[in-house]
């Protein structure tokens, strides 16, 4: 009995202290590309960064997000996330997405959770990295977006885009299509043509 009593209390504690792991993270309702709970940018700094990566969607088909926040240095960013991506449900409806986590203080972080990555570790290094130390948040902020569109432009230049294969094998075919049926009127027309006789 008391077995029981001490399983039935475990269960108890565990479904009481759920809600307080699942808002560990202050992850308010995202509007946009930028969540900024703490108002570490200006308005005038957050609405450019949404406009750029709006536009940024827009020609690559790839979703960024940025998280500006203040962070205490121990902070598991793997956990925060895939919580951020789980609650925002970042990249639905298009084919590629990424988070870039701006605290205060420390680095940035890029996460990923969609396969293929769009980033490869040493580019998602890289774009981490384009901020400069000592500057503001917003420089900051301004800096990533910037190296991340630089990297996603270039690779879009490179592959084709989408619905681009079907077109061209839609060309094909009604290139062919129409070459045949030419064809076949030609033939058409020389098997009516009269015949010249002679004697």
């Amino acid at each position: 009995m008391r077995r029981l009593a001490a399983l039935v209390l475990a269960a108890c504690l565990t479904l009481a202290l759920a809600p307080a792991q699942a808002s560990a993270f202050d992850l308010r309702p995202l509007k946009g590309h930028v969540s900024d709970p703490d108002h570490l940018l200006s308005n005038h700094d957050r609405s450019d960064i949404d406009d750029k990566l709006t536009k940024l969607q827009k020609d690559t088909w790839v979703a960024v997000t940025i998280l500006v926040m203040d962070l205490p240095e121990d902070t598991d960013f793997a956990e925060l996330g895939h919580e951020a991506f789980a609650k925002w449900k970042i990249g639905a409806g298009v084919d590629n997405s990424l988070l870039v986590v701006i605290p205060r203080t420390g680095h940035s972080h890029v996460h990923q959770e969609h396969a293929p990555p769009q980033f490869t570790k040493k580019e998602a290094i890289s774009v981490a990295s384009a901020e400069k130390p000592n500057t503001s948040v917003a420089d900051r902020a301004q800096a990533i977006v910037t190296a991340t569109s630089d990297l996603l432009r270039l690779r879009a230049m490179h592959r084709r885009p989408r619905g681009t294969i079907h077109k061209a094998r839609g060309i094909k075919f009604l290139s062919a299509f129409a070459a045949l049926l030419a064809l076949m009127v030609l033939l058409t027309i020389r098997a009516n043509k009269p015949q010249p006789t002679f004697g």
